[in-house]
């Protein structure tokens, strides 16, 4: 986003880190609330994951196409509410769905998707603004079209749940 915001909205370094703060004040909200959020809806929190990814999506797109910077840091603090259902449900779900034994091994999975999405992402972001000459257009239609994909994806899921039997912590055995 620093890059974005030099290049297409000419804000000096200074001013983005000023800027750049907003949205992640609104992250920081949304992340207490998706968490509550997500709790009470239980085995239909795929649900709360489905209308984040949307809302991230739809964002995406609208700041790949407006000119003011109010306007795309009004979006971007919308995105990251979204951003944080999303998160919320990824790092709840192998809790609720996955047996006790098996929680750290999903989420070593869970994880390693998210690092090699790092990985990967900014580099097709990359590729595709400098084959779009330069526009960061490109590169937002991609993201909002990779969560859309996941917020299809998300609506595939089972409604499982198992908090009616919730992960339990039991000792090694030779411990106390």
């Amino acid at each position: 986003m620093p890059t974005y915001l030099m290049q297409v909205h000419n804000i000096d370094m200074k001013s983005i880190g000023l800027v750049a703060a907003i949205p992640a004040l609104f992250s920081a909200v949304g992340m207490i609330f998706s968490g509550r959020i997500i709790t009470k809806l239980g085995a239909k929190s795929k649900y709360g994951v489905v209308i984040g990814a949307a809302v991230l999506a739809t964002c995406l797109f609208l700041m790949a196409n407006t000119a003011s910077i109010v306007v795309v840091i009004l979006y971007q603090c919308v995105a990251f509410v979204g951003v944080a259902f999303v998160i919320s449900f990824i790092f709840t779900t192998p809790h609720r769905v996955v047996e006790d034994r098996n929680v750290a091994t999903a989420f070593g999975i869970v994880n390693f998707g998210g690092q090699a999405a790092g990985i990967i992402s900014p580099t097709i972001m990359g590729y595709l603004i400098n084959i779009s000459g330069g526009s960061f257009n490109t590169s937002f239609v991609f993201l909002a079209i990779v969560c859309a994909i996941a917020a299809i994806i998300a609506m595939t899921l089972p409604l499982n749940d198992s908090s009616s039997q919730p992960t339990s912590v039991k000792p090694m055995e030779g411990t106390v």
